[in-house]
């Protein structure tokens, strides 16, 4: 009689009973009703166990020997387990000489399973790991790029900044200078205008002095004479007024005299105004 294997049960087997841990805990002495039906049932099951044999192990899944449905790297539905129904794998269990044998073997296959899928989840780790970090650094250099980007474009910004204020600066100085250097052209222009006044007022001063001489003369020749008393009454306040313009005149020659020094301090200040725009420029 062969039975067929339950999928929650496990692998090792009982060395006292030679039945498998599922088995002995189900039919343990408190649970066993002690008819001649178990106990038959027992012993058939025993018989059923060959001499020398092990366990060979197929998985649910994709029937491949070497590991369980759980762990079977084929899954059907995506999530490693498959819901199909598939045939179940004959139970077949060794004696009891060799009991403790079998619990060695599938304890270290169970172990090796266990580490081929420990390992197998550390590379897919490994793999995430370097992917999130290829990831990171291209998030990283593309937000450092980015930085430095809106960087330089600021340092433009600035530049350009800094490069208008500099211009309206130097408009700004030019317009001030144009204005200064207009004003005292102005200023140059009316001097030499009240220059050219002295210089007529200097011409009127040689003829008034050659009229002082005449008349002069006039009032010698006339001394002598008792009938030109009144005449030479007369040029006396005549002369007297000639003196006094000739007085004004004097002081109108010293302005221009001084108008014309000026004049030649404001030239030599053009033209330094003049060097220090082209300087400027």
């Amino acid at each position: 009689m062969v039975l067929p294997l339950l999928p929650l049960l496990t692998l090792d087997f009982d060395v006292v009973t030679g039945l498998p841990f599922a088995a002995t805990h189900l039919f343990t002495r408190s649970n066993i009703r002690r008819d001649y039906t178990t106990i038959v049932w027992l012993r058939l099951l025993a018989s059923n166990f060959p001499a020398s044999s092990s366990i060979v192990r197929t998985c649910y899944n994709c029937g491949d020997p070497g590991h369980f449905a759980r762990w079977c790297p084929h899954p059907v539905n995506g999530n490693g387990r498959s819901n199909a129904i598939v045939p179940q794998p004959l139970l077949t269990l060794p004696s009891t000489s060799t009991a403790t044998a079998s619990n060695a073997l599938t304890t270290s296959q169970f172990r090796n399973n266990c580490w081929y899928e420990a390992k197998q989840q550390l590379i897919l780790l490994e793999n995430t790991v370097a992917e999130i970090k290829l990831l990171y650094d291209a998030d990283v250099e593309r937000e450092k790029a980015s930085k430095e980007e809106e960087a330089r474009k600021k340092r433009e910004a600035e530049e350009l900044e800094r490069r208008e204020h500099d211009r309206k600066e130097r408009e700004d100085m030019h317009r001030k200078m144009m204005e200064d250097m207009n004003m005292k052209w102005e200023k140059m222009c009316e001097k030499m205008n009240s220059s050219n006044n002295a210089m007529k007022g200097v011409s009127e001063i040689d003829s008034l002095r050659s009229e002082i001489a005449r008349l002069k003369t006039i009032v010698d020749s006339s001394a002598c004479s008792p009938s030109t008393a009144k005449a030479t009454a007369e040029g006396g306040v005549v002369v007297r007024q000639l003196l006094r313009e000739q007085d004004a005149l004097k002081k109108k020659v010293e302005e221009s005299a001084a108008s014309q020094r000026r004049l030649e301090s404001l030239e030599s200040e053009m033209a330094l105004m003049y060097t220090m725009r082209d300087e400027a420029l």
